[in-house]
């Protein structure tokens, strides 16, 4: 028969597991911390932002004289430009005019971001891009397109004036702090629990023979 051996363990021998091994708990959680903020630091990005406001009008002044008429068709027309601006078709004309070199692929999606919320007959967007000649390169581009390829082609409403003076705005990511303190702690405590684990079972080795 087998002899069972009952081992029990005490919290003083828990604290004393750790205190033998707190090199190893302390070299893995600090290398765990200065990895981390390696990599923060390596993945840290800066872009540059210009925020623009387009309104749009009823052509031919259609409406005007109903205002509930008139705020329905602008609706619509902003409804479509917001499309617009997300399209491919202004894509492929900002990518005739900027390298991939200047703007990626992904960077191209990312380009023109469309504001959610309504503001009544004005549409709110922004241009986004890593390097701020090429926000200033772009921006133009939008806008034109938007008054020769958008404007031209809609059957109710037209494009009445834009706010596209604002200065280009630069956005730095900040290194995230709290996800390095996540990652230390869990280091610590997955180092910690591993070194008491792999004490108790040399103990229990020990017992049985």
């Amino acid at each position: 028969m087998k002899k069972e051996v009952a081992v029990e363990v005490s919290l003083q021998e828990v604290l004393a597991a750790i205190w033998r091994k707190k090199w190893i708990i302390l070299i893995a959680t600090l290398l765990v911390a200065g990895g981390s903020f390696f990599l923060a630091k390596q993945n840290k990005s800066e872009s540059y932002t210009q925020e623009l406001m387009v309104y749009v009008v009823p052509k031919d002044g259609t409406g005007a004289e109903n205002p509930v008429q008139y705020s329905q068709v602008a609706d619509i027309a902003a409804t479509d430009l917001k499309v617009y601006l997300k399209s491919k078709e202004l894509g492929s004309r900002i990518r005739q005019s900027v390298s991939e070199s200047e703007l990626s692929n992904d960077d191209l999606h990312n380009l023109v971001k469309v504001d959610k919320e309504v503001y009544g007959r004005a549409v709110s967007f922004s241009v986004t891009a890593p390097r701020k000649e090429v926000v200033k390169r772009v921006t133009p581009l939008v806008l034109e397109a938007i008054q020769k390829d958008f404007a031209s082609k809609m059957s109710v409403a037209s494009i009445e004036n834009w706010s596209g003076d604002a200065q280009v705005m630069h956005n730095r990511s900040s290194v995230s702090l709290k996800r390095i303190v996540l990652l230390t702690g869990i280091a610590f405590v997955g180092t910690t629990f591993l070194v008491v684990v792999l004490d108790l079972l040399s103990k229990l080795l020990k017992a049985k023979k």
